[in-house]
């Protein structure tokens, strides 16, 4: 970004770096995390910093520092978007959805609520008033009047995550998302820039319309320019033709008698820098197809007698499974050697079977008496077996589970609490999930051992642990994480979820004897999951606010100072 001649502004990961005159870069301010990913300039003139950990910079005479005036009210610190309406509205959209200001700098807590979005990557207000919001799960249109429109994949949103933006003079909105690039106009979308892309998925604020006309797209793969004024010529079919050996007349290739070896060689041509790949199959051999692979021939050492249908497909190197070309099938006919013909195989299993006749009769009697012996201590022994095995396993599985849970309330153990999470934080990574944790402890556990003895104590360890299941789903983790504190793992759930289950369990321990306890709620999304420890540290800190609170409460991590269940 040059924001003045002579200025040149580079975001980078930990901070923001300066250079001026063309002098070295300098960094002019540090996050201790993450990297700053976008700067935008106010209507009156100020200049603000987009960070993915401590939320927004503002720049000031004394130089850049944290808005907290902004950064305060946001759902997320991970700040993906920011946009000031003509009316002076700023929309800042985090990895959690959108925080709203008024013209007066003043939060809007109903603003959220106008575009309802998981997660927003980008914000665009168009010429005619509407605001374009595009994250995970496509895209939400908020018309001035107050209607809000959801468009998807399946509505023909470019993916299932949109990474930018742009109108362009025609009217035209440009979305860039993880399945290419399409535009919508007069009512509905279209995909004619993917399929010149190298690499479909766009990046972040990967769109840049050009003045009349024209669309530079940056992806994963490459930096290409859409003109709308050329008309691409479409491409001659890809088509797979034998080279050598010749075939015959009928298609057909006919080795000479006393030669069962071949080389087969064929080839695609393409006129493009793009490889073609082949994949081979021998129909009656195999039904699966090989590796798709560069290599355009194929060794055949040794044939059998007989007809063999090889197939060969050709697709461009990389491309989709549905890509390939209709097999080329080449007929392989093989002549048999004399002692391969008919009469000669005959007269061969005629002898054969003549002296195995002799030897079966004076055998038959001696294996009979030897299978009945061997049938009997097979038997035996695949009994005595089958029993070692079960009892193995019982054995294996009962010391697998003692060593996971607590032996006095019966839930899980640290360990397996532990296992389950990192098992579902590796899941998140390959698929959209949300995770909730409750981390609780009894009030005043002490109290109740020192005057009614250890064994109340235990006894009331218990009753929370049945207490748990009962209020739990069947895809809820529940663990003993340590003394008087309990782990509730809560797969798919967010925060409200948490919250609930947290309130059933109050309810259930109400009494007779009435029991509390004190939580921290704490949330793990798939686009920012960060780790387990992180997550666990952010539970904690929310247990101890809870306690401060003066216990008998449960308050979430993103709002400390708010008890979810009082």
């Amino acid at each position: 970004m040059e924001p003045e001649p002579g200025v040149i502004w580079a975001a980078s990961r930990f901070g923001l770096l300066e250079s001026r005159g063309g002098g070295r870069f300098r960094k002019v301010f540090s996050i201790p995390g993450g990297f700053v990913n976008g700067l935008r300039q106010a209507p009156n003139g100020g200049w603000y910093a987009q960070t993915s950990t401590a939320g927004v910079y503002v720049r000031t005479a004394a130089g850049w520092r944290p808005d907290e005036s902004i950064n305060s009210r946001l759902l997320d610190h991970h700040v993906r978007a920011m946009l000031w309406r003509r009316g002076g509205e700023l929309w800042v959209g985090t990895l959690r959805g959108l925080t709203l200001f008024d013209p007066a700098g003043r939060f809007d807590p109903q603003g959220s609520s106008r575009v309802p979005m998981d997660s927003v990557n980008v914000l665009l207000e168009a010429r005619s008033g509407d605001v374009w919001v595009g994250g995970f799960g496509g895209i939400a249109v908020w018309s001035p009047d107050g209607r809000v429109r959801k468009m998807t994949r399946s509505s023909g949103v470019p993916g299932d995550t949109v990474y930018a933006l742009a109108e362009t003079e025609d009217g035209s909105i440009w979305a860039g998302g993880s399945m290419g690039v399409g535009h919508y106009h007069e009512g509905r979308w279209r995909d004619d820039v993917t399929r010149g892309l190298i690499d479909d998925e766009c990046n972040m604020y990967g769109l840049l319309p050009r003045p009349g006309g024209g669309l530079l797209v940056g992806t994963m793969g490459s930096l290409a320019l859409f003109d709308p004024k050329v008309t691409p010529l479409r491409r001659p079919p890809l088509r797979v033709h034998l080279v050598a050996p010749h075939p015959a007349s009928d298609g057909s290739v006919r080795l000479p008698p006393g030669r069962r070896g071949l080389r087969l060689t064929w080839l695609a041509p393409w006129l493009a820098p793009q490889a073609v790949e082949y994949r081979t199959r021998i129909l009656g051999l195999t039904e699966a197809w090989s590796a798709a692979s560069l290599k355009n021939e194929l060794d055949l050492p040794y044939l059998s007698a007989g007809t063999h249908v090889l197939e060969v497909q050709a697709r461009l190197s990389g491309g989709r499974e549905e890509g390939w070309t209709p097999p080329l099938q080449v007929s392989v006919v093989a002549a048999p050697f004399w002692y391969e013909t008919t009469l000669a195989r005959l007269g061969g299993f005629l002898a054969l079977g003549l002296g195995m006749l002799a030897i079966v009769r004076l055998r038959t009697r001696q294996l009979a008496r030897r299978a009945a012996l061997l049938d009997e201590e097979v038997g035996r022994r695949t009994a005595e077996l089958v029993e070692s095995n079960r009892r193995l396993r019982e054995a294996q599985d009962a010391l697998r589970e003692q060593a996971l849970r607590d032996p006095l309330t019966g839930l899980y153990n640290r360990r397996a609490a532990d296992e389950r999470l990192e098992e579902l934080f590796a899941s998140m990574k390959r698929r959209p999930l949300r995770l909730a944790v409750l981390l609780f402890d009894l009030d005043f556990l002490k109290a109740t051992n020192d005057q009614d003895g250890h064994e109340a104590g235990d006894a009331l360890l218990r009753r929370v642990a049945d207490a748990a299941r009962v209020c739990a789903r069947d895809e809820d983790v529940l663990a003993r994480y340590g003394g008087d504190e309990f782990l509730a793992i809560l797969p798919g759930a967010d925060e409200r979820a948490a919250a609930a289950f947290a309130g059933r369990l109050r309810r259930a321990l109400d009494g007779p004897p009435p029991a509390s306890f004190s939580g921290g709620i704490a949330m793990a999304l798939s686009n920012d999951p960060g780790t387990v420890a992180m997550l666990l540290r952010e539970a904690d800190r929310a247990l101890y606010a809870a306690k401060r609170a003066g216990r008998n409460c449960v308050v979430h991590a993103g709002a400390p100072d708010e008890p979810a269940v009082s």
